[in-house]
């Protein structure tokens, strides 16, 4: 999940960082966001192809879909999947949370396995994790420092790996590895190199993940394209369109706008 800001926000807003060792195989990304707006703050929330837990400290949010199949959603910390749908999130202009990501057999570890099967909408984490992700939140709330905060979140998502019975095969694990370098290795590329049939391949890699291999390699390189958009002023459309692998600008249009809700310049 990655925020394309829709209003400008005024006032304060900072981001801090974080990765722990014993978690760097597994983690993303480790940040704590706290806004202090001086009024109500929206944005679009697109998939990134990658599990985002968000612990919500303070003041909920709310999720809305930018297409109305469902009704918007106030969450205080929620799960949304790697192919959630795209997003509108508003809150009234205070808000704190820790936001974590993660590859999807990451998460098939941490939560064994109950994420594969989840929508494509925000899950309430409370649903997800129960007394156990209440009393993290009771105790984050009591913490005086984020650095503090970090460290309860760092030993809660420990004992979550460390223990759930599932562990993902090394094999998937590799093969997410190379369709996050690139986007655009041939899956029949990737059976081939594990000695495995396409079929068993597509179905491991599937009940791991929730996603096929080749609808990941989609939303991976649909985030690969936002970032050099968003990092990167000088490269134009079709400049990003060819370094992510895409036939030109309009197979890149079309890709935000089916997976992402929005246009590549907006």
């Amino acid at each position: 999940m990655e925020t394309r800001q829709t209003t400008p926000p005024r006032g304060r807003q900072r981001a801090l960082h974080d990765m722990p060792h014993c978690l760097q195989g597994r983690l993303r990304s480790l940040r704590a966001l706290e806004y202090a707006l001086r009024e109500p703050f929206q944005s679009l929330q697109i998939p990134s192809g990658r599990v985002a837990l968000v612990i919500g400290i303070g003041d909920s949010i709310e999720m809305a879909p930018v297409r109305p199949r469902n009704r918007p959603a106030s969450f205080g910390s929620f799960l949304a999947t790697a192919d959630h749908s795209p997003l509108v999130a508003r809150h009234q202009g205070s808000r704190a949370c820790l936001e974590i990501t993660m590859p999807p057999w990451a998460a098939y570890e941490c939560f064994g396995g109950a994420n594969v099967d989840l929508s494509n909408t925000p899950v309430a984490l409370t649903e997800l994790l129960g007394m156990s992700f209440e009393r993290l939140i009771d105790r984050l709330h009591a913490c005086k420092t984020w650095a503090a905060r970090f460290e309860l979140t760092e030993t809660f998502l420990t004992q979550r790996f460390n223990n759930n019975p599932r562990f993902a095969r090394s094999e998937i694990r590799w093969a997410w590895q190379q369709l996050d370098a690139s986007g655009s290795v041939p899956v029949t590329d990737l059976s081939r190199t594990l000695g495995w049939s396409h079929r068993h391949f597509v179905c491991c890699f599937r009940n791991t993940t929730g996603l096929t291999p080749k609808t990941a390699s989609r939303y991976l390189r649909l985030e690969r394209a936002r970032r050099l958009l968003e990092t990167d002023s000088n490269d134009t459309l079709c400049t990003v369109a060819a370094r992510c692998g895409y036939s030109d600008q309009a197979h890149l249009a079309r890709e935000f706008h089916a997976l992402g809700g929005c246009t590549p310049d907006n």
